[in-house]
């Protein structure tokens, strides 16, 4: 008898495992073609809204250009009834020597700033050499004179060691010839 009900609960948690795992897949692609639907919607709406708005700013820049090229055109006409042919060359005459001598003056103080930089660039040059130059000498010096204190101070150290040593070996001399 337990046996069988060891069995009948064996075949009937099976069963239930079965229809969970049924149950399980079946909310997965419940839930995957909501979703799927979900974000072609939000695309297709997305995609809707950016062609109108491509068609509402095409449409207004489209009436900008024509708006902007019918006043200049009538602009243009205008000046030119107004102007006598004299005047209007006359005018780009001076306009034209006007832009020669600014392009002439731009010129001129660009190649003196260029000048100027590259005298300061020379200048620096020369100061850092000189500055390298000087350190070194200087490094050179301190250094050289460093070694000499230094073997000074050995030197002097040692001669007082030494004559330590000889005290005490004079000092043992006398106690043993005493």
């Amino acid at each position: 008898i337990k046996l069988q009900r060891t069995v009948k609960a064996n075949q009937l948690c099976q069963k239930m495992r079965r229809e969970y795992m049924k149950f399980k897949q079946a909310t997965v692609t419940i839930q995957s073609a909501f979703r799927g639907w979900r974000v072609r919607k939000s695309v297709s709406l997305q995609q809707k809204a950016a062609t109108t708005i491509q068609t509402t700013w095409r449409t207004y820049m489209a009436k900008k250009t024509f708006l902007s090229l019918k006043q200049a055109t009538v602009k243009l006409q205008a000046r030119f009834r107004a102007n006598h042919l004299c005047q209007v060359q006359h005018h780009h005459y001076m306009n034209l020597r006007q832009a020669a001598i600014s392009l002439q003056s731009a010129v001129r103080g660009w190649n003196a700033r260029k000048r100027l930089k590259q005298q300061t660039r020379a200048a620096i040059t020369i100061q850092s050499t000189w500055r390298v130059h000087f350190a070194r000498k200087t490094f050179v010096s301190m250094r050289s004179i460093t070694i000499k204190l230094q073997r000074t101070v050995k030197a002097n150290q040692l001669c007082q060691k030494m004559r330590r040593e000889y005290m005490k070996f004079k000092q043992a001399t006398v106690t043993i010839q005493s």
